[in-house]
């Protein structure tokens, strides 16, 4: 139902990290500055949150929650990524934080009180199949309180997507001509490079073992540069992602009896297909 968590080792969790001394990250597979003013505005719109819960152990995330939030409740499964980011979040707020490594479909059943917020990133991209989905959004629905939402990035097939306009070859040259960014490169080069070759519509499933077995070719032969062979391999990972088209993750929504709104940004080329959503329980009732 889930993703194996084997594939989120520590070679790939250090792949993201773009600075470890001032603990930065790579934007796109992970939250920039813009996107986390986009999750405070959200998490923030209603009553002032006293119970957090963080899906995964997104500092950036942590880090947003604990400065506006009272207590946070960090859930995640990977020990790897639990003892990497365990301390990047300021060390006068980690006192306010409980990390415990425990499955998401579980916290209906681990936590004796109702939360204001749910926070994730990416997180239903790691749950593969709809009904996983389907369970998932109805645990996170359980645990919320009166007024409660949840608030996340979710990727997706946009409407209106053009797979013959994102190829690898038409992003290589978008690239080497400076139209996108090493973040917009490498990300996208991830997601739609190998759209006809590694993703199934059907399923809703990219496996990314074909995408980066495919660039380690080209690398190989030299269609890939060190340029773009480093900006690609930020992004990399060794299993599988469920990406729904919009259409059907917001009619998954509406379906768990959830009210929605999207706040897709401007200005980088993935804010198109991994947009942040807010979600509340249809008419305020949890259940």
């Amino acid at each position: 139902m889930t993703a194996d968590a084997k594939h989120w080792n520590r070679p790939t969790l250090e792949a993201r990290i773009a600075d470890a001394a001032r603990r930065q990250r790579h934007e796109a597979g992970s939250p920039n500055s813009e996107e986390i003013t986009r999750y405070r505005e959200l998490l923030l719109d209603g009553p002032r949150p006293r119970r957090t819960v963080v899906l995964g152990m997104t500092p950036e995330l942590r880090g947003m929650a604990l400065a506006t939030a009272g207590r946070v409740l960090t859930f995640e499964r990977s020990p790897d990524a639990i003892a990497l980011y365990r301390d990047w979040v300021p060390a006068a707020d980690r006192r306010r934080e409980w990390i415990l490594r425990a499955e998401w479909f579980d916290l209906d059943r681990l936590l004796r009180e109702p939360v204001d917020v749910v926070l994730g990133d990416g997180v239903f991209g790691n749950v593969l199949t709809m009904e996983g989905h389907r369970r998932l959004l109805a645990v996170l629905r359980a645990i919320l309180g009166p007024d409660g939402r949840i608030v996340l990035r979710q990727a997706l097939v946009p409407r209106g997507f053009d797979p013959e306009a994102n190829t690898a070859e038409r992003q290589i040259g978008a690239f080497r001509a400076g139209r996108l960014s090493a973040a917009e490169f490498g990300f996208g080069m991830r997601l739609w490079g190998c759209y006809a070759e590694a993703y199934d519509p059907v399923r809703g499933l990219l496996d990314n073992r074909v995408v980066f077995a495919r660039y380690a070719d080209w690398r190989a032969d030299g269609r890939l540069t060190d340029e773009e062979w480093s900006a690609i391999q930020r992004y990399y990972y060794g299993g599988r992602n469920m990406i729904l088209s919009q259409d059907d993750w917001e009619a998954l929504l509406t379906e768990s009896g959830l009210e929605f709104a999207a706040r897709p940004l401007t200005g980088r080329a993935w804010y198109d297909y991994y947009p942040v959503y807010a979600c509340r329980p249809r008419n305020g009732r949890n259940r």
